[in-house]
């Protein structure tokens, strides 16, 4: 009888964890049970108003990837749907957005435009890889003054590339004779048309198929055929910069309109890996979350992701019935929603704010920006996450520890109390062994030194066999090193690298029954070469120990 109890129990965890991932990877199955009617005309509301605005954001953002303005329309329609299901933030709005289009532009350029859909069909495939193995947390690694100096790279032209070294040097001639300056009415007026207004839209559903493995020419008029492997290598690292370009979109988006809620960067990254991998079988280009939509969707009170429906089913209509009508919106107005989605993403406050706070992020920032001009944006990227790895490591090397001469008042013995602000590992060993050092040669009057191990919620072997080497070497020179408030499994730890009768002290009362054990002498002979001065005896946070002084460490290369 128990062992049928155990197995219904046994079912029961697993249809209950079961359950649990499909809500954690499905979302609509968490959100859609609680929808009620009155959410109805809200989303609706929601999504027609964020419907006009993505209809000319679309077809601007096509021609920034180089492609007829019907491409941004094809990619605009689909990402709602498929967010629907997969999406975590009901503001987030996935379409075309300009600093991904930039980015597939400077990787296809003019020469190969079939290439962008390509180029969506691959970002797609690595974000969904990316979310299936659950790396998530891979983007924790990418600071935030990375994400704020990559943006700068999208107002950068290669010379070698885009235009000619010549017409650099001609531009400058050219603005230094000022007596030459065309004057605003002699601009050259346009002899058609066709130069000021959209054009001709093509109308109806996108062509659904496999994502075409070749490459169309416009200017030589003739088909390329490619495998996918070289697909691949022509587009070189490119898929890659766009998947974390959307990843760190979608998951800015999602912080700053969740109210403080916890992102989930693997679902974020599913979402959007669906998205542009369903996307290349309908002419799809490169999509991301849009900040601008998405702060649209959420002033227009929208209560759930079907506002995102709602747009999805507008577009259609549009591809429909609106495109006759797109031929006549002026080039003008589509330069000017560029012009204005992009004249932002340079956060001047963002890096003013850096330089004020913390010139370490500043360095990452500027460091990252001179990467990503003088090296390419992937590269950028790459310099930007080794340097903010490299301070965070820094930080780890040298933890926050000034010494602190202390007398306890019940037993007279002097002693050194070290502080550690972090935990310790086996980059920081160094400078904590190098610090008991000095603090050994230098004051050697005190015969304690007590390291004061709250911090410590891990260690490794490194660190710990140091340490055992340290408190053995100690020991020898008549100094006892003592680990205070440190927990049990220190304690044991201490013991099975063969520290015997490791000296742990996991309380106050612990220190004090250390001390007394200690030879009468010792409380004797230790005077103190530190003057007390009476201004700075002052009870600590336990109020049974005085504070002599305190003296801060000659730098870590000084130590002798």
């Amino acid at each position: 009888m128990d062992e049928i109890f155990q197995d219904r129990g046994r079912g029961r965890t697993l249809k209950s964890k079961t359950r649990d991932i499909l809500k954690k990877r499905l979302p609509i199955l968490k959100w859609m049970p609680k929808y009620r009617k009155g959410y109805i005309l809200p989303d609706i509301i929601a999504g027609i108003t964020v419907w006009l605005t993505a209809v000319p954001q679309s077809l601007a953002y096509a021609g920034i990837a180089g492609l007829t303005p019907e491409y941004g329309l094809y990619s605009q329609f689909l990402g709602p749907f498929v967010y629907i299901v997969l999406g975590s933030c009901r503001q987030m709005t996935i379409g075309p957005t300009a600093i991904v289009q930039l980015f597939t532009y400077q990787k296809c350029g003019e020469d190969f435009p079939e290439c962008v859909v390509l180029m969506g069909f691959y970002s797609g495939i690595v974000e969904l890889f990316l979310g299936i193995l659950q790396l998530g947390f891979l983007v924790s690694f990418i600071s935030e003054p990375v994400t704020i100096a990559h943006h700068p790279q999208i107002f950068y032209v290669e010379p070698g590339r885009h235009c000619p070294w010549s017409y650099m040097s001609c531009g400058a001639r050219y603005v230094e004779d000022t007596e030459r300056c065309t004057p605003a009415n002699e601009f050259r007026k346009p002899t058609s048309v066709e130069e000021v207004i959209l054009g001709s839209v093509r109308s109806g559903f996108p062509p659904v198929g496999l994502p075409q493995f070749e490459l169309y020419n416009p200017n030589g008029n003739s088909t390329v055929p490619m495998t996918p492997i070289e697909t691949l290598q022509f587009l070189g690292t490119g898929p890659l910069v766009v998947a974390f370009g959307a990843i760190l979109q979608n998951i800015a988006i999602s912080k700053a309109f969740g109210h403080g809620q916890t992102v989930d960067a693997t679902q974020e990254m599913l979402a959007t890996g669906v998205t542009n991998a369903i996307g290349g079988f309908f002419s799809s280009i490169p999509t991301s979350g849009s900040f601008a939509r998405s702060a649209i969707n959420d002033a227009s009170g929208v209560k759930s992701p079907l506002g995102g429906m709602v747009t999805g089913v507008m577009i259609l209509l549009s591809l429909g019935y609106l495109t006759p009508f797109f031929q006549f919106i002026p080039k003008a107005s589509l330069a000017a929603v560029i012009i204005c989605a992009v004249v932002f993403l340079i956060e001047v406050e963002s890096i003013s704010l850096m330089w004020r706070t913390s010139k370490l992020d500043f360095l990452c920032c500027t460091v990252t920006i001179a990467a990503s001009l003088g090296l390419g944006i992937e590269y950028g990227i790459l310099v930007g996450v080794s340097v903010s790895l490299a301070i965070l490591l820094l930080n780890s090397l040298r933890p926050s520890m000034t010494p602190e001469f202390k007398i306890d008042p019940e037993t007279n013995v002097h002693f050194v109390l070290l502080k550690p602000d972090q935990g310790i590992n086996f980059p920081s060993v160094d400078y904590i062994r190098d610090s008991v050092n000095h603090i050994a040669r230098h004051y050697d009057n005190y015969s304690i030194i007590v390291i004061q191990c709250d911090k410590w919620t891990r260690w490794d072997f490194t660190a710990a066999n140091a340490l055992v080497f340290l408190t053995k070497a100690m020991s020898k020179r008549g100094i006892s090193l003592v680990f205070y408030k440190c927990r049990p499994e220190w304690y044991q730890l201490l013991e099975t690298f063969g520290l015997k009768d490791p000296p742990c002290c996991f309380h106050k009362e612990d220190l004090e029954d250390y001390f007394m054990q200690m030879e009468p002498e010792l409380s004797t002979s230790s005077v103190c070469n530190v003057t007390a001065n009476p201004q700075d005896e002052t009870s600590d946070d336990e109020g049974n120990m005085l504070l002599e002084s305190s003296r801060s460490f000659p730098n870590y290369y000084n130590f002798d």
